[in-house]
């Protein structure tokens, strides 16, 4: 009989694979946030948009996402459609932070 050394097995991870094990796990993270947000267009909309974006581009505009998103609603609907889509992808736990206004020209 083998003695214990034989009942060990040794396995290396082949490096070459890593970029293609990083993609997968990306695009399953993204069909999980996906499948959270269903019946949720604008959020999926919004993560979209924020997915395809260079790392840490925030802040974000709600001017800059309007007109990605092509809103097309009164202005103070847009708002709330945006923020609901934030709180959502916040409840998801795909965002974390505050939306801050910003006062223009004193208002």
């Amino acid at each position: 009989m083998g003695g214990r050394k034989d009942d060990i097995m040794e396995l290396t991870a082949d490096e070459s694979l890593w970029e293609l094990y990083q993609f997968d796990r990306q695009v399953l993270l993204q069909m999980f946030i996906i499948r959270q947000l269903a019946n949720k267009g604008t959020a999926q909309a919004l993560y979209t948009f924020i997915e395809s974006l260079p790392e840490r581009p925030i802040p974000l505009s709600f001017a800059r996402i309007k007109r990605r998103l092509m809103l097309t609603s009164p202005n103070n609907q847009q708002n709330r459609v945006i923020n609901k889509a934030i709180d959502e992808l916040k409840a998801v736990g795909y965002l974390d932070g505050d939306v801050v206004k910003r006062m223009v020209n004193g208002t």
